[in-house]
């Protein structure tokens, strides 16, 4: 399920949607001609790459069902502003467990819930 989150949120990043398949909110003109003058691209969270750079810093195994992703080093306050819209940023939720996410994680519990009663 961990490796469904860190999927969606880079595939998210890269088309430009939030974690409930919305497009983000565009960019201020000032931000565009910011990002065209670094070289950047012009979409939101693209700039540098490293909000995509999310991974699985822990994973589940039989003895602890755990797994945990986790975004690259520096980036969690960054990444909080955008997720939650703080200071001047809009809100683009682009880290988190949306609709799209859920419906993925069901379709898995059911799968695996089944092939352990076929097993018995």
């Amino acid at each position: 399920m961990a490796q469904i989150v860190v999927k969606e949120t880079k595939d998210g990043i890269d088309g430009n949607k939030d974690v409930d398949g919305k497009r983000f909110k565009k960019l201020k003109p000032e931000t565009v001609k910011q990002k065209i003058k670094k070289g950047y691209p012009r979409t939101p969270l693209k700039a540098t790459g490293r909000m995509s750079d999310v991974y699985m810093s822990n994973r589940a195994s039989k003895k602890s069902q755990k797994a945990t992703v986790s975004m690259p080093g520096g980036r969690n306050d960054v990444g909080y502003y955008h997720n939650t819209g703080q200071g001047n940023l809009p809100k683009r939720e682009w880290f988190g467990i949306g609709k799209k996410i859920e419906k993925k994680f069901e379709k898995y519990i059911k799968s695996r819930i089944k092939n352990i009663l076929r097993i018995k």
